[in-house]
């Protein structure tokens, strides 16, 4: 487990890295998380590290602090670029460059890689273009006939509170209990099913002093179910989320990726996967984009038999994007 100094150089991260068993690295790749407290030791993330390097790959999948505090941040780029070069110094390193596979938020700190060292290729799993875009579907309750992720609004939250009039003097306790909140219900579906997830908020309310708990029921859906005050704390943040805007690194980038979204998407919208894909395509890079209904943001779906034939091809054109990205070579 390599240590990571930060992008700042005054900080230090850990990292796993999986290495191939028998008959060598055929490529390496670089798998930066999402926003989630577990980052690579999200069990889901862990078992599909194993499998790339089950296939020759090997792969470093970062801690970034910043994502396992449930925050955003300038500092997730940088930090990704540290990742990028520590896997790039590790022995018996292949001649090829390492890519990068990116999960939803991760988007952004792989755009920044993308930028400044110009990787083998890019795999953007549920990648976003439009940060504001994003917060505003999942406070709103969604869009376009998908309802949002009811789970994910603690942790926008837990990103505006220093923008809400109302927000208590002392933080902490209602930043503890946002993210107990989320330890309890992510990687659990059935929280989402018929507002199962309000007994976990009713459960930790009354820990509360009354001006934390009424942010908190907010933040829960619990009240507030359009998320007026979220929204209405976005706008007073103004440009505070411009370092999570992927743009200015996508124009740097004119290398290939791959997009690979859910239709059903109830994170990042679709539509986002659409722009990206757009931006990538408008900044010279050969990228391809592939839909599919077998994969939600969090896990599996179900898709219709008369889909198969989409489905398949798009699953195929996943694998065959991942390879491309890898650089992986036959031994």
């Amino acid at each position: 487990m390599p240590s990571i100094r930060g992008g700042d150089g005054t900080r230090a991260f850990d990292a796993w890295v999986y290495e191939p068993r028998g008959g060598g690295v055929r490529g390496a790749l670089l798998v930066l998380p999402g926003l989630h407290y577990l980052g690579p030791a999200d069990p889901r993330l862990d078992r599909f590290n194993r499998i790339l390097a089950a296939s020759g790959v090997r792969v470093l999948c970062p801690f970034l602090p910043t994502f396992a505090r449930l925050h955003v941040g300038p500092a997730l780029g940088p930090d990704a670029i540290a990742a990028y070069d520590v896997l790039c110094g590790l022995a018996d390193h292949p001649p090829q460059r390492p890519g990068v596979f990116s999960i939803s938020t991760g988007s952004l700190p792989a755009a920044v890689v993308c930028a400044r060292r110009s990787p083998a290729g890019w795999v953007a799993f549920g990648g976003y273009h439009d940060f504001a875009a994003c917060v505003r579907f999942s406070l709103s309750g969604g869009q376009d006939g998908v309802s949002a992720d009811p789970l994910n609004r603690p942790v926008v939250y837990l990103n505006l509170l220093r923008f809400m009039d109302d927000a208590p003097a002392d933080t902490a306790p209602l930043e503890r209990a946002l993210r107990r909140f989320v330890e309890q219900t992510w990687g659990r579906p059935e929280m989402k099913v018929g507002g199962a997830w309000r007994v976990v908020s009713d459960r930790l309310a009354p820990t509360l002093d009354p001006v934390s708990r009424r942010v908190f029921l907010r933040a829960t859906g619990a009240e507030d179910p359009r998320g007026e005050a979220g929204l209405r704390a976005l706008t007073s943040a103004g440009d505070a989320f411009a370092c999570m805007n992927p743009a200015p690194s996508i124009a740097l980038y004119h290398g290939s990726s791959v997009i690979v979204h859910g239709r059903e998407d109830d994170v990042v919208p679709v539509a986002q996967a659409r722009a990206l894909h757009a931006s990538l395509c408008a900044a010279g890079g050969d990228s391809r984009l592939f839909l599919t209904g077998m994969y939600g943001h969090t896990g599996s779906s179900r898709f219709a038999v008369a889909d198969a034939g989409r489905e398949l091809r798009s699953m195929l054109g996943i694998v065959e994007g991942i390879a491309r990205c890898a650089a992986t070579r036959r031994n």
